[in-house]
């Protein structure tokens, strides 16, 4: 997503016929990041400058480098002032689509234990990667692992082509040696050491190697998931130990407290607090134990069990409360207050994954907050009244898309954006290979990197074809053979890709596999792996459980959680031999799928959305990358965060499900900020300041279609987001003095009762 600080300027673009001329010129106009632009002044007449890079960063030198951490398009504008302050500017825009690719490394590690290298920063589905471990050994698969036979030290090196960011490299260094001594990172199951009788031991341990738990009364386990109860109350001094693949150990202890008065602890999540009557509300109990529970919800209903639903029927203050049950027998009781009310403004926003299509091309339009009713107009005669509408244009022109919402409370809200049908679309035949060459009666996959809703024609060069998007294909006689790629788009526009392969007795083996559940699953869940090695006729595959299998594409269960590193061995008719193997995490701690988040850059405070994961009873998010992790203060699939104007603020979400797998997959990363510019046609007033720039005075003139006096707020805050001052505007227009405050650029914002709005202020002294 893009982190991109928007302003909108009025009359500062192009000259104002002085004597001063701004231009610059930049070594690089397009990049990863971090990206680094060296600007290089050429303006005339200048007698100081300011730079306005885009991101919320200014700068007052006269020649200057700047780096870009996020991706984004980035407007730079360049304003120069002659001796009597008259001002010129300039611009041009830094294109930063993607973030470099890079991978970590452990520092040391025994011979023999497998590594994991994976892509770091970029995870583009169009990567092609190679590894080079440094011991004679490489890998084109674009997350691999790897273990090294002898001791040594070994430099380790990526190299990386990506559609953005070209061919890029990075190495690390890694020394294999037999001194390495185990780290032991126990995992809680509980949050606390302190536990009932009857009660499951509160740890595991994931991290592959061998353990030994000592559990303090004469009993031990190697289960790195031990099942164990204390039926006694006291206090017990736990030993851990584990080995690794060097032979050495290391050992910590722990306590164990069994206390019969241990009282429940937990708290009451609720999808919303402020709500319309009738609305429905989700609760469900925070806590990281195993309690029995039952509610009460202050108007005569109530239930039990984890997860439930109420409506409310009349407005009012309502006490919900949970009672907890623990393995004590003792209770606790948590209470939430809900209110009920009759006028509550209705929110909601417009997501479009694709505005600009093909004709018949079909558009998912979905209203990122749940409401009472939704009316959709797409510009063409058209309608839909629901969440999400699924919607495909037959003639080209630009439609404007019109979403009206109302929630319980009767309140509605009108959203609008628009959507572009262009029969010009060009498509993309592009193709990739595993390998420049292979055997005989070897299965070769093609992977077509086309975008876009297209159709495939594959001509594989010996008489045979296929239409399918990703095609498999074996060539029984030896020879040079020309693949070509044709694609067809919703526009019916084409593009060709060709490419040669070479077929001899010499082809190497290239073993590569998925795994189609992904590679977190709880226990007992069939998990299906695809077979991409360059041949799979003879293959053999390890789940290191003690099973195996030689079919071609297997599927496994797990009954216990833990670690596998599953292997591939593949021999091609040619002899030759290639191995594969890939990490499955066997867990309760991970299967609903992860969230689409996206977010709205205008307003205050940010507002995250994201559609309903099937199967979810809530979410929990996170907004420092995973390190603490709390229930989202949003109503359902929203999250508010306050914000500061000009920074930027990242999110990552996961849903809650049932008690065998309560833990969904993490989201992608979502980026917001909120110094952004609003469109001018989503508002039916207009905000003119003028003289802009300015020395002293500027007038702030609201010119309304509305004949309703409104009350506005007029906030101006300085480059750093401080807010410098505030006033109310009771009319239509107000006049600040700003003859006190020093030269800069500035940000003022007005917010009315319907919108906010911002423009941009420089002030000269």
């Amino acid at each position: 997503m893009k982190a991109i600080a928007c302003f909108f300027f009025l009359g500062l673009t192009g000259s104002f016929g002085f004597a001063q001329s701004s231009s610059f010129t930049v070594n690089d106009s397009s990049g990863c990041a971090p990206f680094t632009v060296i600007f290089t002044n050429t303006s005339t007449g200048v007698d100081s400058v300011s730079w306005d890079f885009g991101d919320g960063i200014i700068s007052s030198s006269l020649n200057t480098n700047h780096i870009y951490y996020s991706t984004g398009e980035y407007q730079v504008i360049l304003y120069v002032f002659d001796s009597l302050m008259n001002v010129d500017s300039s611009e041009q825009t830094i294109y930063v689509p993607s973030t470099m690719p890079f991978f970590n490394l452990i520092n040391e590690a025994c011979p023999g234990s497998f590594i994991a290298f994976e892509v770091q920063g970029n995870f583009d589905t169009d990567n092609m990667a190679i590894w080079d471990f440094g011991d004679g050994f490489t890998s084109n698969v674009l997350n691999t692992e790897h273990a090294f036979n002898d001791t040594g030290i070994y430099n380790v090196t990526l190299t990386l082509v990506n559609s953005a960011c070209g061919t890029v490299s990075d190495s690390n260094s890694i020394s294999i040696n037999n001194n390495v001594i185990p780290a032991i990172h126990i995992h809680p199951d509980a949050a606390d050491t302190v536990i009932c009788p009857g009660s499951n031991f509160p740890f595991y341990y994931n991290e592959g190697l061998s353990i030994l738990w000592d559990f303090g009364e004469g009993t031990s386990t190697n289960d790195p998931y031990p099942i164990f109860q204390y039926d006694s109350i006291g206090i017990y001094s736990v030993t851990i130990t584990t080995t690794n693949e060097c032979g050495n150990t290391n050992t910590i202890d722990t306590t164990i407290i069994v206390d019969s008065t241990l009282s429940p602890q937990h708290s009451i999540y609720a999808s919303i607090t402020t709500v319309c009557q009738d609305d429905t509300i989700s609760f469900y109990p925070i806590s990281v134990q195993t309690y029995s529970f039952a509610w009460n919800f202050d108007n005569g209903d109530s239930a039990f069990g984890d997860n439930v639903t109420a409506t409310f029927s009349d407005t009012g203050t309502y006490i919900v409360s949970l009672t907890a049950v623990n393995a004590c027998g003792n209770t606790n009781t948590a209470t939430i207050n809900i209110l009920v009310v009759d006028s509550l403004a209705a929110l909601g926003s417009i997501y479009i994954a694709n505005k600009v299509v093909c004709p018949t091309e079909t558009i998912q339009f979905i209203c990122t907050k749940k409401n009472a009713s939704y009316m959709w107009q797409f510009g063409d005669g058209d309608s839909a009244l629901t969440k999400s509408a699924a919607h495909a244009y037959t003639s080209v022109g630009t439609y404007p898309i019109e979403l009206t919402i109302a929630n319980f409370c009767g309140q509605t809200l009108i959203l609008y954006d628009t959507v572009i049908v262009d029969s010009s679309l060009n498509s993309s035949a592009e193709f990739f290979l595993s390998q420049s060459s292979y055997c005989p009666g070897g299965l070769i996959s093609f992977q077509a990197a086309s975008s876009g809703f297209v159709t495939h024609y594959w001509n594989f060069g010996d008489g045979n074809t296929d239409t399918i998007t990703n095609p498999r294909h074996s060539y029984i006689d030896t020879g040079t053979f020309q693949v070509t790629h044709v694609v067809v788009n919703s526009c019916g526009n084409t593009d060709t890709a060709i490419a040669t392969i070479l077929v001899d007795s010499t082809g190497s083996a290239s073993a590569n596999f998925e795994v189609l559940t992904g590679n977190w699953v709880c226990p007992g869940t069939s998990i299906g792996f695809n077979n991409m090695s360059s041949d799979t006729s003879n293959s053999i595959w390890y789940f290191d459980d003690g099973d195996s299998s030689t079919q071609a594409n297997p599927a496994h269960s797990y009954i216990l959680p833990g670690n596998y590193l599953v292997k591939l061995q593949i021999t091609n008719s040619c002899g030759k031999t290639s191995t594969a193997t890939r990490l499955v995490t066997v867990t309760n701690s991970a299967s609903l799928q992860a969230p689409i988040v996206t977010c709205d850059n205008n307003t205050l405070p940010i507002i995250y959305s994201w559609d309903p994961v099937p199967g979810a009873l809530g979410y929990l998010v996170s907004e420092d990358s995973g390190s603490v992790w709390i229930a989202n203060n949003g109503a359902g699939e929203t999250h508010s965060m306050v914000a500061t104007l000009g920074t930027s603020y990242t999110l990552i979400v996961r849903a809650i499900g049932s008690n065998n797998c309560p833990l969904g997959l993490i989201s992608s990363p979502i980026t917001c900020t909120v110094w952004d510019y609003i469109s001018e046609y989503q508002f039916k007033e207009q905000l003119n300041v003028f003289p802009n720039p300015t020395s002293d005075r500027l007038t702030v003139k609201i010119l309304s279609q509305s004949q309703v006096s409104a009350k506005r707020v007029l906030l101006l805050f300085n480059a750093q987001g401080k807010l410098i001052l505030s006033n109310q505007m009771a009319g239509h227009s107000i006049e600040l003095d700003l003859h006190e405050l020093p030269q800069g650029i500035y940000l003022l914002r007005v917010n009315t009762l319907a919108q906010s709005f911002f423009r941009k202020v420089i002030l000269i002294k």
